[in-house]
């Protein structure tokens, strides 16, 4: 499930569905990698909402290993 973790990958968290979360900026920030994301609603015309927020990797990867998230579009 890792290797689906790039930029343009679309994922939402089993609490939230219609929130959806678009990776658009993966880097290195001290040593840990880090994910800038979009988050914004299950339809395009929610996208006028949208915010940025950062996530580790890491925690990306564990929620998916866990079945906390799902991929919504894996590009």
């Amino acid at each position: 499930m890792a290797s689906v973790i790039k930029t343009g990958t679309v994922f939402a968290g089993n609490k939230s569905p219609n929130v959806h979360n678009e990776i658009i900026r993966i880097y290195t920030d001290n040593g840990k990698r880090m994910a800038d994301v979009d988050q914004y609603g299950a339809t395009l015309a929610n996208k006028d909402w949208s915010k940025k927020i950062t996530f580790f990797v890491d925690e990306i990867n564990h929620c998916l290993k866990k079945g906390l998230a799902h991929i919504v579009l894996a590009r």
